[in-house]
């Protein structure tokens, strides 16, 4: 729809009523755009301010795996197609943070980008984070709450998780000296 100026327009005027002083849309897609598609964004929505959650590599791999083999876009799932996936830039691309943010570091001033982390979010000091960044007041969430949640999956095999961390060095390096202690404790596996 990024690629259809008018289509990208109409779709917020129709879902975002005229009197709305902040509105958001969500997409894992926007990690995959150009410096052009970025430059894009800002000219559409002059005042724009990014939000760019970060989860595990392999995690977040994994999860858009699953979540394909549920809504029947994908035909296998174990071993056999988690090696598949980290073959293909569907699932690869999105985990590249160092690419992402490079590109919107470019269009973006950094105090206009928002850098979290999934495995952060749920917690009142990062929702108050968020808060602050976008100038809302602060409202704590019900994080016990689980919406769309997945089912339970099985724990990855040490060797997947290892090709899978291998295929994401540059990124998880990036992210470490990026962002040092901010990182969740849950991406530092030896």
């Amino acid at each position: 729809m990024i690629s259809e100026p008018e289509a990208y327009r109409a779709y917020f005027e129709r879902y975002v009523p005229k009197r709305c002083r902040l509105f958001g849309e969500i997409t894992p897609s926007y990690s995959l755009l150009p410096v052009a598609g970025f430059e894009d964004v800002a000219r559409r929505f002059n005042e724009v301010k990014v939000i760019f959650l970060m989860r595990d590599p392999v995690e977040r791999v994994y999860s858009q795996l699953r979540m394909h083999k549920r809504n029947g876009t994908a035909h296998s799932d174990g071993e056999a197609a988690f090696l598949k996936a980290l073959e293909d830039p569907v699932y690869l691309e999105r985990g590249y943070y160092h690419k992402t943010l490079t590109r919107l570091y470019s269009v973006f001033s950094r105090d206009r980008v928002f850098t979290g982390f999934y495995e952060n979010l749920f917690s009142d000091a990062e929702v108050a984070r968020l808060c602050d960044f976008l100038g809302i007041p602060f409202q704590p969430g019900a994080y016990g709450k689980m919406i769309n949640a997945a089912p339970e999956r099985t724990a990855l095999a040490p060797h997947l998780v290892a090709e899978a961390r291998a295929r994401f060095a540059e990124a998880y390096d990036f992210c470490f000296t990026e962002f040092g202690e901010r990182v969740p404790e849950s991406w530092r596996r030896d």
